[in-house]
C-alpha cells in the first residue's frame, strides 16, 4: 500500500489511532522518497533483509518481493501490516529492535525514531554480525555523530567504530514537510557498508577504550588516559610515544591514533 498525505489520514480514520509521540513517529508521506530510500540498498539476490519500525509501511512498499521481516513495536500499527501484507516472504514481529536478535541479517533498512537514533545505530553494529549495508533515515542533526571525524564535537566512539568497521555516506537530505505529522526539522538518508572481515576483537576492544576516554570529553587526553591506567606518569609516556600532545581532548585524536594507543597499551 502507497502511503501519502491522502492515504496516511485514510488509515488513521480506520484504525482509530493517530501519531505516537512518545515512539517518535512521523511517518514518511512522499512515495517517490521511499523508493528512493529503498533504492540506496541494493541487497543480493535471496538475501533476508530486516526493516525497523515500518509505521504504515511508507518503505514496506517497495520492498514487498524480497524476503523481508519487520519488527515494528507499535501493536495498532503490527496489526494494520499484518492485514496489509500477508505474504509468505514477509515476517512482522512486535518487538523492541533493541531486545530483536539481528545476527542473521545481511541489509537492513530504518526511518529511525529521533529519539533513539544513536542506541539504535550502536546496537544495529555491535551486533549486526553479519551486515554488510545499512540504510538508515534520521533527523539531519544527528548525521555528525556517525559521519564527523576528529576535530569535531559530534566525533565520538560510534564514529569511530562506523571507520573501523568500514565506511559511511550521506545519500540525501529529505525535508520535513515530507512527513505526516511535520517534525520540526529536517532528516537524511545515510549508508552504512561494512567489510565483515573488520568485525575483530581488536576493533571491537577499540571502540570500548574509546568509549572510556571519551566519558569526560571536556577533560583532556591526559586527564582521561590517567584515569583508566591509574598511572599519569605512564599515562604521559604512552601519549609521547604515540605523538599525542597532553592537552588535546578526545575529539581531537585521530582514529589512527586510537589504534597506535590501543596497541601500545596491549604490549
Amino acid at each position: 500500500m502507497i502511503i501519502d498525505s491522502k492515504t496516511i489520514k485514510d488509515v488513521f480514520r480506520l484504525l482509530g489511532i493517530n501519531s505516537n509521540k512518545n515512539l517518535g513517529q512521523n511517518f514518511l508521506i512522499n512515495p517517490q522518497i521511499a523508493n528512493d530510500i529503498v533504492a540506496c540498498l541494493h541487497p543480493d539476490l535471496d538475501s533476508c533483509l530486516l526493516e525497523i519500525g515500518s509505521g504504515l509501511g511508507s518503505l514496506t512498499h517497495f520492498l514487498v518481493n524480497s524476503h523481508l521481516d519487520i519488527v515494528e513495536i507499535d501493536k495498532s500499527l503490527v496489526r494494520f501490516l499484518k492485514d496489509t501484507y500477508p505474504n509468505d516472504n514477509i515476517n512482522i514481529y512486535n518487538d523492541d529492535i533493541l531486545q530483536f536478535d539481528v545476527s542473521k541479517y545481511e541489509y537492513i533498512i530504518s526511518n529511525l525514531p529521533y529519539y533513539i537514533t544513536t542506541d539504535i545505530v550502536t546496537y544495529l553494529l555491535l551486533h549486526a554480525k553479519r551486515a554488510k549495508r545499512i540504510v538508515l533515515m534520521m533527523q539531519k542533526e544527528a548525521a555528525g555523530r556517525f559521519m564527523n571525524l576528529e576535530n569535531n564535537d559530534d566525533y565520538g566512539p560510534v564514529s569511530i567504530l562506523i571507520h573501523l568497521l568500514g565506511n559511511i555516506q550521506k545519500e540525501f537530505y529529505v525535508g520535513k514537510n515530507n512527513f505526516y505529522p511535520i517534525p520540526c526539522v529536517d532528516s537524511v538518508v545515510l549508508s552504512i557498508d561494512i567489510d565483515t572481515n573488520k568485525r575483530t576483537e581488536t576493533n571491537f576492544k577499540i571502540y570500548k577504550m574509546c568509549k572510556v576516554l571519551f566519558k569526560n570529553r571536556r577533560k583532556t587526553i591526559l586527564n582521561n588516559l590517567t584515569n583508566y591506567l591509574a598511572s599519569k606518569e605512564k599515562a604521559s609516556e604512552i601519549l609521547k610515544k604515540v605523538n599525542i600532545e597532553a592537552n588535546s581532548r578526545p575529539e581531537n585524536i585521530t582514529i589512527e591514533q586510537y589504534c597506535k594507543l590501543y596497541y601500545l597499551l596491549n604490549n
